[in-house]
């Protein structure tokens, strides 16, 4: 099982070059400032879902 997660991570690892390597470095800080605000828009629901979730109990 560990195998199978290496070598997934591993073909993570390599698209995740291959695509930064043809990126200049705005175009880098560009994708990671929408992958960062698209992460912090679903931690915001996340914790309003569970809130309102426990609320009702």
């Amino acid at each position: 099982m560990r195998e199978k997660v290496i070598s997934g991570f591993a073909y993570l690892w390599a698209g995740l070059t291959g695509v930064a390597s043809g990126l200049s470095m705005n175009e880098i800080g560009v994708l990671i400032s929408i992958f960062a605000t698209v992460f912090t828009a679903f931690i915001n629901w996340f914790y309003r879902h569970r809130t309102a979730t426990n609320n009702l109990r």
